[in-house]
This record gives C-alpha cells, structure tokens and sequence, in this order.
C-alpha cells in the first residue's frame, strides 16, 4: 500500500505502513522450483530525503551479508565523504585452499599432523548429558565409517559422502528431540523482528532437518541408482587403532546399557530385534458407527527411517486398514508431524515413486471400465475445507459424481507440503477423502507417503458392508 514512487505506484490518500516485505519475505524459504515459479522479485528503491549518512544493503534472510551505500546529490556528489556509520565486521578472505575447493574455514584442517584432529564428540569436561553425548558419538562413528569409499566419479563420490553426513543430521535432531524437553509450543509465522526463546527456534529447524534432508536422501539415492552405482562403497578401514578412549568406550559398553543390566552389545542384540514398534495390525477405523469417518493421521519419526503413519484409534504403527466399500473416509493431516508426508493411496506398495497405479479418476480396478469416463475411485485433497480438485465419485463430500474430469486436487496440495514447516501449519487443515465404490475388485490397495517412500507399506483391506 505505501508509495513515494508515483511512476510506479500511485501515493496512497492514507498513510501505510505495508511496503509488501510481509507478503514477498516468506516466499524466499520456499522451495526452489516454487521460489521460480512465483516470477521475477524486484525491489523498487527511492531515498528522496536529505542524509549526511551513508546507508546498507542487507540479505533479510542472512547474516553477515551487509554492503554500503554511498547517497549522492542530483550532481553527483556524494553526501557523506566518510564511511559512516562503520561496517561492523570484516568480510571473509577466502584462502587458496578452500578458494579450490569452494569451501570456507578449512584451511587450517588440509594438513594436519598425527594426532592434531580431535576423535572426541564431547571433550570429558563438556556436557553432563553422558547419554545424549554417546548417542552423538556413534552417529559421527557411523557417518565417518560410512563416508569412507571407493567412488569411481566425483558425483558417486559426493553422494556416497552427503548421505551418511544428512542420517548424521537427521539422527542428531531426531535424538534432541526425543532427549531434550522443549518448553515451547510455536506455530505459524512468526513476525519479523518478533523475541522469541531460542530453544523455540530450535523446533522449526530440527523439523527442517529431518524432513528436508530426509527428503534430500531420497534424490541421492536415484542419482546413484539412476547410474548404477551401489548405495554403499566403504573401503575396508580398521578405525579401532585410532579410536578415542571415549568411543572406544562407547563401542564395547554404552552408559545406557550400563544402567540395563551391564551386558554388552553381543548379549543384547538378540533381544533388540523384538521391536519396539509393532506394525502391520488390523485397525477398523470408526468400528461400530455409520456415515462419514473421519481417521486423524500422524506420522512417528521415531519407528523407523523415514517415520511410519499412525492412526488414532489404531495400534502400532503403518497398521492394516479394514475400510468399507462405499464409506467415506476423511484422512485429517493437521498433526505437525504430517509435514512432508502427504498420503496417498495406490494399488501397489510406494505407488508414486515406483511407477506403479496409483488410485486415480482414470485408472481401473480389476476388470473395471470406469477408466473410460473417469469414474474410478480416487482420492479428493481437501484444504482448509475447501476441495482443491473437480473429480468427485462421492456426493457425501458435496462435490457431485462427475465424468471426464481427471483433476483430484494433488497438484494443488501436494507442492505445499514442501514448504517450510510454518507457512504449511498458516495453510490450514490439509484433509484427503477417499471412498472406494468399486465391489468388483477383491484386491487389497495401499497407502503410502507421497514425498517419500516409506521401507514398509502395509495393505489396506476392505470389507463388504
């Protein structure tokens, strides 16, 4: 609304304070392909009042990133002779070995004598925290075994090293957020310049890492695959030589399985594969009632690798779903842990990201014809309340049955959910309706995760009514 730019937007009658930065900020924490799609960013500037000052450039989203600006008359000379006020800081020299190799701050690690890099996660006089801190040492001991290889080119190289060092990432902040209470609840965005505790700072970006880079793991991972690589090539390095007493330590006997019963890692490891969470048990979700269910989802990053679904009312983790033919199902993704793990329903494990049919308008189950107008069962992606699609095979969701309409709303819903965790929470409640109307097919179908693939994806089961 403000202006002092007539040329490009006129002056408003009442004074304003909004000068777009609110609207535009956010948009730069958007995914890339998203930032692009959203056009050219362009900042309009018109320092039209007298200042003996000079005045700075700034990143909004980084720090450290300042540069003068030197006002001058409608002549050409400048208003300030002298650098005022003062840069605060020094820019970075970057040295010519990290020049090389477009790094910063690693100079001083390029050669280093025997015994000079230190093999401690947490020096003895650190933190108190013994678990949490033998917890970090076997994450850096799996991710600088896992990151030695014997890659044959330099992007093999660069995933073989970049996945271990992203689980290293994800196990820290999945263990801080386990090990650690966070006296904080936030959501949303936060406006800018707002005082907010640190450790409330902490829980958007420990949900970033895991997601983003978990997320970042999947891309890896087709890149070798995609040049028939293997996941995996360590070299054979003997690191129990070199070991810190500490790790060393941590290897043979853990603190925590000190407080267990003092066994080792080889008398436990029969009993560690009883796990911990059970999956694949049958659930009938809103047993014993009639109309529409509404089924509230929830992710457990815990359970395993990429976390696995949870439903309320059900037990265990990815359980079996027993769903009536012809019965509305809402699968409501409010929960915070849903970000990034947007359900979808196919009628082969990992659906998406294998290739395989999804459940979609005009793709037939079984011996089904209804692929020729687009009446087959399919998901409908719901936001905030509102369906974001035209298909409907479901009256009940007050969208009547439609023909030869093949958008359910996923291109709509499913690019939001890579976006950061605050703008995602600010959308709205994101909901999916499902109703399988189709009594011929006697299959069972899946639901898996449509950002990532989820190692076990349990059946979905129906029951005639």
């Amino acid at each position: 609304m403000y202006s002092n730019v007539a040329e490009i937007v006129p002056i408003p009658e009442e004074p304003s304070e909004d000068y777009g930065l609110e609207t535009v900020y956010p948009l730069f924490f958007h995914p890339l392909g998203d930032w692009q799609e959203a056009g050219p960013f362009v900042t309009a500037l018109n320092f039209d009042v007298e200042y003996d000052e000079d005045i700075f450039y700034f990143s909004n989203s980084g720090v450290g990133m300042s540069a003068r600006i030197k006002l001058m008359d409608s002549d050409g000379n400048l208003l300030s002779a002298s650098d005022t006020p003062a840069l605060p800081y020094e820019y970075d020299e970057i040295d010519e070995f990290d020049y090389k190799c477009g790094t910063t701050n690693l100079t001083d690690f390029s050669n280093p004598e025997e015994g000079e890099c230190p093999e401690m996660t947490v020096c003895e006089d650190g933190i108190a925290l013994s678990e949490f801190a033998d917890c970090t040492s076997a994450m850096n001991c799996h991710m600088m075994s896992s990151m030695t290889t014997k890659a044959v080119s330099r992007t093999a190289l660069f995933s073989h090293q970049m996945i271990p060092h992203h689980q290293n990432a994800i196990n820290m902040a999945k263990s801080l957020l386990k090990q650690h209470e966070f006296v904080c609840e936030i959501g949303g965005i936060v406006e800018e310049g707002a005082v907010i505790p640190w450790e409330c700072e902490l829980i958007p970006i420990l949900y970033d890492i895991i997601n983003v880079q978990n997320a970042q793991i999947v891309d890896l991972r087709k890149v070798l695959s995609d040049k028939e690589y293997n996941e995996y090539e360590n070299c054979d390095v003997d690191f129990t030589k070199a070991a810190s007493a500490q790790v060393s330590r941590f290897l043979a006997e853990p603190d925590f399985m000190k407080e267990d019963t003092g066994r080792g890692l080889e008398e436990t490891a029969e009993e560690s594969e009883e796990c911990a969470y059970e999956h694949g048990i049958e659930c009938t979700p809103c047993e014993g009632t009639d109309g529409i269910c509404r089924v509230m989802v929830s992710v457990d990053l815990y359970a395993g690798e990429w976390g696995y679904y949870t439903f309320e009312g059900c037990e265990g983790v990815n359980p079996t779903l027993n769903l009536e033919i012809g019965r509305t199902y809402i699968f409501d993704q409010r929960d915070v842990s849903n970000h990034y793990h947007l359900i979808g329903f196919s009628y082969e494990a990992d659906g998406a990201h294998v290739g395989v049919d999804e459940l979609e308008p005009g793709i037939a189950p079984g011996n089904s014809d209804c692929d020729e107008d687009m009446t087959c069962p399919a998901p409908m992606y719901y936001l905030d309340n509102r369906y974001k699609g035209k298909y409907s095979n479901n009256k009940k969701m007050g969208v009547p049955p439609t023909t030869d309409k093949e958008d359910f709303g996923l291109d709509a819903v499913e690019p939001l959910f890579f976006h950061p965790l605050a703008d995602w929470e600010g959308y709205g409640v994101f909901a999916t309706a499902l109703m399988f109307d189709d009594e011929n097919f006697t299959e069972d179908i899946f639901y898996f995760c449509h950002v990532r693939i989820f190692r076990y994806i349990f059946v979905k089961c129906f029951m005639r009514n």
